[in-house]
């Protein structure tokens, strides 16, 4: 007499099948870390513009629509940002280009809002590290890079 399998199995196997095609189906829904950020809200229902699979996001990605040398200064259209709304790019004085060191482009769930990582000036190149007036309001004491 063969011995079947319990339906119980069957049942669990058949629900982790279609989990694992709606998660390819529908990243946006079924895996994401929250709501993109303004600047991306298009690219809501295009995951791969980002992420590769299994590997997640990276720079490579990032900088084919961000030129390096344009970040903080022109958005992807070429249009110039206005200096008042933003303080001023020190994109193209870091010691190397990644990405993700200080930016997720998903604002994180409601509860906790922890899109932002905290920025490292460790990142910069030491003669901009000496500075600070260019990104931070002058201040009475002196600055110290860390």
């Amino acid at each position: 007499m063969k011995k079947r399998p319990p339906v119980l199995w069957i049942v669990v196997a058949l629900n982790l099948v279609v989990l694992v095609a709606l998660a390819f189906a529908y990243p946006h829904l079924m895996i994401s870390p929250g709501p993109l950020v303004k600047g991306h809200e298009d690219l809501v229902t295009d995951c791969f513009a980002c992420h590769a699979a299994w590997r997640g996001a990276s720079t490579s990605r990032c900088i084919e629509c961000h030129a390096v040398a344009d970040v903080g200064l022109k958005t992807t259209k070429g249009v110039a940002i206005p200096s008042r709304t933003v303080k001023v790019s020190f994109h193209q004085e870091l010691v190397e280009q990644d990405c993700m060191a200080c930016h997720s482009d998903h604002q994180g769930p409601k509860l906790t809002k922890r899109s932002r990582k905290p920025f490292s000036h460790a990142l910069l190149k030491v003669a901009v590290k000496e500075q600070c007036a260019t990104c931070h309001a002058a201040r009475r004491t002196r600055c110290t890079a860390s």
